[in-house]
């Protein structure tokens, strides 16, 4: 299983071993850097990832890929790679919402996992997971889905009955929302998050081939072309059709 990450300011690639009957193994992880160079670096870093490995394209059984939330050039590259790449090998594609491999990463380190991506005044993309031990994070109990929410309503649910342990924050949102804990609004939660690893602050792609195993194997991979990115909000482009359809009372048409 290969697999392509994209989404956020550290990317890369990965190679996990599919085990029958076990859980698969990680391979080989090749890092490719900034978000900036995605488009130039993600191919070379499959090709090194594949060469530590010791696997070549005809020993390649499907393509994992993070279809965001995260960077909406990344996860464009990421997906449009991972599309051709599967089309042209003649394999199927997994996406792995970032989300989910972000939980998956963290693991059993607290009782709740909170994956958070920094989105706009003040919101995260976030989600958040009772965590489990074992298994698809899509199937953990998600108290608070994949969506785009402040930092009180991603923990609302733990200041309920049944809520009892602690959380772990982890992605690229981890440190501004760790902020957010030391002020008045979230002192009464600051007490029960378990300390930042650096090792969590970004998702690794050997998460994202992992995950992208364990969905092959239940059966949830797709054909490549019927796998589009995640956003879970707007585009820029979108945003800007929205106030020229505001401006000029609903017409479509150049403006000039």
């Amino acid at each position: 299983m290969l697999g392509l990450e994209s989404s956020g300011r550290l990317g890369g690639t990965a190679v996990a071993e599919l085990r029958p009957g076990a859980a698969p193994a990680l391979r080989a992880e090749h890092l490719a850097g900034v978000e900036a160079t995605h488009s130039e670096r993600l191919m070379p870093a499959l090709e090194r990832a594949m060469e530590a490995a010791g696997v070549d394209r005809g020993e390649v059984a499907a393509v994992a890929v993070t279809a965001g939330p995260g960077s909406y050039t990344g996860i464009r590259i990421g997906v449009m790679t991972a599309k051709a790449l599967a089309f042209g090998w003649g394999l199927p594609l997994v996406p792995v919402l970032t989300l989910d491999a972000l939980a998956w990463q963290a693991g059993a380190v607290a009782d709740w996992v909170v994956p958070v991506l920094p989105a706009r005044r003040g919101a995260y993309f976030g989600a958040l997971y009772r965590a489990g031990r074992q298994g698809d994070p899509a199937g953990w109990e998600q108290p608070v889905p994949p969506g785009r929410w402040t930092p009180e309503e991603l923990l609302r649910p733990l200041a309920g009955p049944g809520a009892e342990g602690r959380f772990c924050l982890v992605g690229e949102g981890a440190e501004g929302f760790h902020r957010w804990l030391e002020t008045g609004a979230g002192a009464a939660f600051q007490a029960r998050v378990v300390p930042e690893y650096w090792t969590l602050g970004h998702l690794r792609p050997g998460a994202v081939a992992l995950l992208g195993a364990v969905r092959l194997a239940a059966g949830q991979a797709a054909k490549p072309m019927e796998v589009e990115p995640v956003y879970l909000r707007e585009t820029e482009a979108e945003r800007r059709a929205a106030g020229l359809e505001a401006h000029d009372g609903g017409k479509s048409g150049v403006v000039g």
